[in-house]
């Protein structure tokens, strides 16, 4: 059996020509983790984690790789891997947000154009992904900062990384249109739900029944206003929230019988909740996300569960880590195939005071580097 473990080895191994100690790692790559074969359990998390600890002290047996130079400090100007949050990416966000918040009022007003806008901001948002995606995804791992951001920011958050899931599996312009258009609108039936959603505790029984009514309430509500909608835009609403194992609502769909946009869609709907502090709850932090995820894989689609680890990674932008130098650093960048091992930047000593040189470090090419554990930035300044 392959595994998530397994991540690190074949992108060493392709790194064979230029690092000669790179078989000394003996971590495996993602890429030859087959979609028939199950994914890693949480013990084998674990053991991962356990192996990246372990790096020094193989480096320290290791003459070669103990005269790898540090990396230089960060020149702003030039870096491109330093991720930055653009007034354009801002402003195609808030116009989403905008869009969600208002749809039923321009459904109710017969508004023949909603639709089109919609389109102009799924558009926005693929080619903006398409140039820097890390701008709109530290947009998606912001908190929630509109009103109602639990539901409206969600459904253009979900959009966002449902985009970069495809553009990611190669889809072609107009299959990335759907999706993003479904995405967008994927929630639209638990507007009539605010009150219910929005409260400060965990939902009763018939608070459950209750929103499991809203997938075939939103099928509803396109269908009196966009019934010449692309069918598996409907498909989308109706199924996100069924699942492989036919354990999902409302009608307990299994595998094939869901729609490939639907099991996409589920996933990242999923992923984003957790990922967010709601008001009944508060957000998990990742790599319990991560083994969550594992822990239901027989829901999802193992396409887009591995497509979602290598794109996001194990520590998402804005992450700050804790690393075995004891410095502590902020994600600002993700290697597909090493998740394990993003790109960082070292801005804080041992004792959490701000440094004077940032480092830039990629951690897939600096193996005396790993992160120790997630750090809480509450007392950095």
């Amino acid at each position: 059996m392959l595994k998530i473990s397994d991540i690190l080895k074949k992108a060493k191994a392709n790194k064979q020509k230029k690092e000669t100690t790179a078989q000394e790692i003996n971590e495996p790559s993602a890429k030859s983790m087959s979609l028939t074969q199950p994914l890693a359990s949480n013990d084998e998390i674990k053991s991962e984690e356990e192996n990246n600890q372990s790096d020094a002290s193989i480096k320290q047996q290791n003459p070669v790789v103990s005269k790898k130079k540090e990396q230089p400090p960060i020149n702003k100007e030039q870096d491109k891997a330093e991720p930055f949050e653009s007034k354009i990416a801002s402003d195609i966000y808030k116009k989403a947000v905008i869009f969600i918040s208002g749809l039923v009022d321009r459904f109710d007003n017969g508004n023949d154009g909603v639709f089109k806008l919609a389109e102009d901001i799924v558009e926005e948002l693929i080619r903006l992904l398409k140039q820097d995606d890390n701008q709109l995804l530290r947009l998606f791992f912001a908190e929630y900062s509109f009103k109602k951001g639990y539901l409206y920011q969600h459904s253009v958050n979900v959009c966002i990384l449902c985009l970069k899931l495809a553009i990611v599996l190669d889809y072609d312009q107009i299959r990335l249109k759907q999706i993003g258009l479904s995405a967008l609108v994927h929630d639209i039936g638990l507007v009539s739900h605010d009150n219910l959603i929005s409260k400060p505790a965990r939902f009763s029984d018939n608070d459950h029944l209750e929103i499991r009514k809203h997938p075939i309430q939103g099928k509803d509500i396109l269908k009196n206003i966009a019934g010449d909608l692309n069918f598996e835009i409907f498909d989308v609403i109706h199924q996100e929230h069924e699942r492989l194992d036919g354990s999902g609502y409302p009608y307990g769909l299994k595998d094939k019988e869901i729609c490939e946009y639907a099991r996409l869609i589920g996933l990242v709907d999923v992923y984003e909740a957790i990922t967010h502090n709601r008001p009944y709850r508060k957000k998990i932090m990742q790599i319990k996300i991560i083994k969550e995820i594992l822990q239901d894989k027989n829901k999802f689609d193992l396409k887009f569960i591995k497509t979602l680890i290598d794109s996001v990674g194990i520590y998402p932008l804005m992450t700050m880590v804790r690393l075995n130098t004891k410095e502590i650093a902020e994600v600002v960048g993700q290697n597909q195939r090493m998740p394990f091992r993003p790109i960082i930047k070292v801005s804080y000593d041992a004792h959490a005071q701000k440094i004077s040189q940032e480092k830039l470090i990629d951690l897939s090419e600096n193996f005396s580097v790993y992160i120790l554990d997630i750090y809480k930035a509450i007392n950095l300044k």
